[in-house]
């Protein structure tokens, strides 16, 4: 039976995956499969694997003792240090029709490892890339694309020896700041000194965290801007302004601040004085003073019509990108054919394409972390909230968007926008 079925279907053509057939399922007069073809299977991504770095957590104890080490605060790399890999995608395995025909099949999706290739190399081995620290240094961005900065450590105070400091990655300071010295980084900034800092002019990161391991006398001079976060014992008399959160111990007096989230310990820390400004929420213990300090805590509502035009503009750049990132990606598979006989000008030609298509992939990244944080705070749009846990005094003012109020007496709890209105 299975012969005469088997001539019949060669007949038709049938060429490959006969199955073995029992009478009784011949004689139910039903339709039967005589061949099966062999599917075709789709390779394996490609996998990509970075180091993991601790998230930072500074905690600011009330002696300013903290080591930064336990905390992560710095994370340094050694020159050759592994920070990730990429397992390459694999190829499909082609399957087969019953006619005997071949059905190519899809490789694995590719996929790039994302870093500064300025800070960081690769080198390939069994076909696995690797990529590794170019010097010793820090990282300035655990998250794609990684990036390793130069550390720059001061043994003692920033003053009349050091002269005003800028640096492309991070400062540790294991002193102070003297009085009307500046210090510019673009990573993170470490000020170890526990008696803090008194009328330095200017502290700036211009895309990491500030941490002043004491207090701030600012003397109605000392700016601190940090592009992520601020970390402070306490403050007097300064301004402080961060893109993230501002956390502070114990207190700060006629401290005028701004920041996505304002976090004073919600159990002790006060605001006393200054103008509050944030985007998401404050939080404190106590608010002004027995004396009627004048303290204005401010929540400022997010524009979501210019939010949304921001969103927009950002899409569309990464449409564009990834347009000419196909086209790159085309160009580079042509030309990696010839690879292995590439004269070194052609071979320049390709280093050339194949490092434009990391820069663009960079340049995605980003993009897409800045659209994140947009969305972010849209969607925490209406959850804008101001806390106070044990007492605000008279003359202190609490607004949201346009909501204000000026707290007449001692009064505590989570104010926030209800139906529209502010619910002091």
């Amino acid at each position: 039976m299975n012969k005469q079925i088997k001539e019949a279907a060669e007949n038709a053509g049938v060429q490959y995956g006969y199955l073995t057939l029992s009478l009784e399922t011949v004689l139910l007069g039903k339709p039967t499969v005589i061949a099966k073809g062999q599917p075709p299977q789709t390779g394996e991504d490609a996998k990509i694997t970075y180091k993991s770095f601790p998230k930072k957590k500074p905690q600011i104890l009330d002696n300013g003792r903290a080591n930064h080490y336990d905390i992560n605060f710095i994370q340094e790399v050694k020159k050759d240090e592994w920070l990730g890999e990429k397992i390459p995608a694999k190829k499909g395995i082609p399957g087969k029709s019953v006619l005997g025909q071949r059905i190519e099949a899809m490789d694995g999706k590719d996929f790039a490892l994302v870093y500064d290739e300025k800070s960081i190399y690769e080198k390939e081995s069994s076909g696995i890339v690797t990529i590794h620290a170019l010097f010793d240094g820090v990282i300035e961005h655990p998250y794609p694309p990684l990036s390793v900065q130069k550390h720059l450590q001061i043994p003692s105070d920033v003053g009349v020896e050091t002269g005003n400091l800028e640096f492309t990655g991070s400062i540790t300071i294991r002193g102070t700041i003297l009085p009307g010295f500046t210090v510019k980084a673009t990573g993170d900034i470490l000020i170890e000194s526990k008696e803090g800092v008194t009328g330095a002019e200017l502290i700036q990161s211009t895309h990491g965290d500030v941490y002043v391991c004491g207090g701030i006398y600012g003397n109605k001079i000392t700016k601190v801007m940090a592009g992520q976060n601020i970390y402070v014992q306490y403050t007097n008399d300064c301004y402080l302004a961060a893109k993230e959160t501002i956390f502070i111990s114990t207190y700060a007096i006629s401290t005028d601040m701004k920041a996505q989230n304002i976090r004073v310990d919600e159990n002790k820390g006060k605001l006393i004085g200054g103008r509050i400004c944030a985007k998401n929420s404050i939080h404190a213990a106590w608010v002004g003073n027995q004396l009627g300090r004048k303290t204005d805590l401010i929540i400022s509502l997010p524009d979501r019509k210019d939010s949304l035009k921001k969103i927009k503009e950002k899409s569309d750049e990464i449409e564009n990108l990834e347009h000419d990132l196909k086209d790159l990606r085309g160009k580079l598979a042509q030309l990696q054919k010839f690879l292995h006989k590439m004269m070194p000008a052609q071979r320049q030609t390709y280093d050339k394409i194949a490092s434009n298509i990391k820069e663009k992939e960079s340049q995605i990244e980003i993009i897409e972390y800045e659209m994140d944080e947009i969305l972010h705070l849209l969607k925490s749009s209406g959850n804008e909230k101001i806390s106070i846990t044990k007492a605000a005094y008279p003359e202190t003012t609490l607004q949201i968007g346009s909501e204000r109020s000026t707290i007449q007496q001692m009064t505590k709890g989570e104010f926030k926008l209800e139906s529209g209105v502010l619910n002091v």
